[in-house]
């Protein structure tokens, strides 16, 4: 993340919401008590509605996140993807975090020697949040546990700017990549019948004029 790039952060705890916003520099704070049975995905919608839009660049901080590092034997994952990889860390945390692999919503860090800094919470939970993100004007750009947050006020706004920077060295549970769109792949099939059928119109000109040289060199013996 870049240090100029304008930026909401949202933090959900126990028992407390808080919104910042920054543009270079901090430049909003706002938090309010949480209220007791309050899901996850209403405390994000509590927190935005703290400031007005949200950025473009959104990030969720939420203690809720199930949190562990989880080891792996290096053999087993060399050559693996990182799709591959964090479906490997979602069986392996399955049975500590409680979320099956196929539900869950996995980020994960490599701490080296096939240690992983493992971060998970429900699918359920991550695109319903990311539909509160798009309704407030903002993307998510990545879920994050925030570790300790200080309970005073002037405290918590100290503490944002480090966590901004943290962002860079903590695991992430991240935005799926989006499917292809089913046009983009009818453009690109409409601009290769059309390139071979230029093709084919300058192969037919060329074997006609290679033809008429043919015929005319004849004829002059």
């Amino acid at each position: 993340m870049k240090a100029g790039t304008a930026s909401t952060f949202v933090l959900v705890t126990a028992n407390r919401v808080a919104r910042a916003d920054f543009d270079g520099t901090l430049h909003f704070t706002k938090s309010a008590p949480r209220s007791a049975g309050v899901s996850a995905t209403d405390a994000v919608r509590a927190a935005l509605a703290l400031g007005g839009k949200a950025a473009r660049e959104t990030w969720v901080l939420d203690t809720d996140l199930w949190t562990q590092e989880v080891k792996l034997n290096p053999a087993q994952v060399a050559g693996l993807t990182p799709d591959q990889l964090g479906r490997a860390l979602s069986f392996e945390a399955e049975p500590f975090s409680g979320i099956p692999v196929a539900e869950s919503a996995t980020g994960f860090r490599d701490e080296g020697g096939g240690t992983f800094n493992v971060v998970q919470m429900p699918r359920s939970n991550h695109d319903a949040i990311v539909r509160v993100l798009m309704s407030a004007g903002g993307t998510l750009a990545g879920i994050a546990h925030p570790g300790p947050v200080p309970e005073d006020d002037g405290a918590l706004l100290e503490w944002w700017p480090h966590q901004r920077a943290r962002i860079a060295t903590t695991p992430l549970i991240t935005p799926p990549t989006p499917e292809p769109s089913p046009h983009r792949f009818l453009i690109t099939g409409i601009t290769l019948t059309v390139a071979a059928i230029v093709l084919l119109f300058l192969v037919t000109g060329w074997n006609a004029m290679q033809r008429k040289t043919y015929t005319d060199r004849s004829a002059e013996f």
